[in-house]
């Protein structure tokens, strides 16, 4: 369980220093506090520019992972565009994430100018411009009216699903995906330029595609990341948190933003181990090992309703699943150590036990650390307890990383379970 040189040192951190030297253990928890919920207060707002028909719609509900016309954020397509009114929707975990349906640009007597201004193109921190054939020199000007304010801006060919399964038909047995695909994406180019990249997405849901397409590539994932990598970093943060977690590319992603929670809610239990009350730090750790546990799960698509989707998506039990996934990673390279093998555990466990399930994993990682070493550079200046500082912070920290390598795992082992499923149907 060796920790980063730095994982609970707050010197170099002149906000958590001020805050301890202010008001000691109580205001550096509060601190601590303030800056694992920040993301959720920040504001992201993103413009979806495109004529009717290009697939707006279906792109704003697949990238909020919404495929049910009864819920109640779901963005309604097939409806011809009449207004030339901008429309917001919701992300429906975090409702400070916007995307917004920006009206097609007409093409009589254009100005990009007066479009800009009237669309409030200031106000957007990114946008995506669609197309579901080819783009014009219309929408060439826009990025260029884009670029003038300085915001990320990315050109995505939609439908693509459409598209290979038409080729398909037509090519038979000579049919080639990857060709396809690069005719696709040259023929949009001719307006825009040969640099400027071209996503190549499918407006339906990620499970669908990767059961009757489980051979080809789609962009949808990638354009998600790139959108999320030119954020600033808090809204980066806020937006890969709400986004579907179903491909590696994005399990890396928010493996990545989760880890960065770990300092300040180790520095929580670090700061409670400091308090002289007997049981208080025990009472301070259990709270947060339980709440961050389902955190990990919900936003890595493997809290108890994501499991049970995935299972339904693809006919399996759920146990049996489950178990498909125990034996995978017993044959991994680093196969799990025997704690990490009981955090797997606890997602086999009904809901009602998973409570129970953590406070006992809990209780081997406190009786473990006399024979585990904390590391050295645990450092929360509490007067007269920073030994019970160290120890709690400590092994709070240690578990954390357990517990994300095991969830991470468990993740990708889901996708490797749906697209096994997927191609033994498609036979």
């Amino acid at each position: 369980m060796n920790q980063p040189e730095d994982g609970l040192d707050i010197r170099g951190d002149p906000e958590a220093e001020e805050a301890f030297e202010s008001g000691g253990a109580a205001e550096l928890m509060a601190h601590a506090n303030k800056k694992l919920n920040e993301w959720k207060e920040v504001e992201v707002h993103i413009a979806v520019v495109g004529q009717s028909g290009a697939g707006k719609s279906s792109f704003i509900n697949a990238i909020r992972g919404i495929n049910d016309k009864d819920n109640a954020f779901y963005a309604m397509t097939g409806v011809t565009e009449c207004t030339k009114l901008r429309k917001s929707y919701d992300f429906p975990d975090n409702t400070k994430l916007k995307m917004w349906d920006l009206p097609g640009a007409g093409t009589e007597n254009f100005k990009a100018a007066v479009y800009a201004e009237e669309m409030k193109f200031n106000t957007y921190d990114g946008f995506v411009l669609l197309s579901s054939e080819r783009f014009t020199e219309i929408d060439n000007m826009i990025a260029d009216e884009i670029s003038k304010i300085n915001k990320p801006f990315f050109f995505a060919r939609t439908k693509m699903d459409n598209a290979m399964r038409d080729q398909k038909w037509e090519d038979k047995d000579k049919f080639n995906s990857e060709e396809t695909k690069e005719q696709i994406r040259k023929e949009c180019q001719k307006h825009i330029g040969e640099k400027q990249q071209i996503f190549l997405i499918s407006n339906r849901p990620d499970i669908g595609l990767s059961t009757e397409f489980p051979d080809i590539q789609f962009d949808n994932n990638l354009i998600k990341i790139a959108l999320a990598d030119e954020l600033p970093e808090i809204q980066k943060t806020a937006l890969v948190f709400s986004l579907t977690c179903n491909t590696r590319d994005m399990i890396a992603m928010k493996k990545k933003e989760i880890s960065k929670r770990f300092k300040w809610l180790a520095i929580l239990s670090a700061a409670g181990g400091a308090v002289p009350f007997p049981g208080f730090s025990v009472a301070i750790d259990m709270p947060i090992m339980i709440a961050e546990s389902y955190f990990q799960k919900k936003k890595l698509g493997i809290d108890d309703a994501a499991l049970n989707s995935k299972c339904e998506s693809i006919g399996i039990d759920r146990a049996l699943f489950l178990q498909h996934l125990s034996t995978k990673l017993d044959e991994l390279s680093t196969p799990l150590n025997a704690l990490e093998k009981q955090i797997f555990q606890v997602m086999m466990k009904h809901p009602n036990y998973q409570k129970m399930a953590i406070s006992t994993i809990i209780t081997s990682v406190v009786g473990a650390l006399e024979t585990v070493e904390i590391g050295a550079g645990i450092f929360v200046p509490v007067v007269g307890s920073i030994i019970a500082a160290a120890i709690s912070g400590g092994s709070t920290y240690g578990l954390l990383n357990m517990m994300l390598r095991v969830h991470a795992l468990t993740a990708e082992g889901c996708i490797d379970g749906i697209e096994e499923e997927a191609k033994k149907i498609m036979k």
